[in-house]
């Protein structure tokens, strides 16, 4: 707990919010060699591993995930937003 004194010097500086896709918030510049900050809706990418998972201990359910790897070479893992399930996914 800081004092009175320590605040008035230095303050409370706010946190900074992470976001959830840190991938898409930058790209390598290969001309400069060096990543730049820049945000990229849309990245192109393979597909290289199609999975189910569970989420951590008070939730409950089967969520389909695809580990991608980017452009950048960077390998994500994203959520699916299909709401088929495999099996009918399967017989179409």
């Amino acid at each position: 707990m800081p004092t009175i004194r320590q605040l008035i010097k230095k303050g409370r500086r706010p946190n900074k919010a992470k976001t959830k896709s840190p991938a898409l918030s930058y790209y390598f510049n290969s001309i400069k060699n060096r990543p730049v900050d820049s945000a990229s809706p849309f990245k192109r990418g393979v597909c290289v591993k199609v999975f189910t998972q569970t989420p951590k201990k008070p939730n409950s359910a089967i969520r389909k995930v695809a580990r991608v790897r980017l452009t950048i070479s960077a390998a994500r893992a994203t959520r699916s937003k299909s709401t088929r399930s495999s099996s009918s996914a399967e017989a179409a």
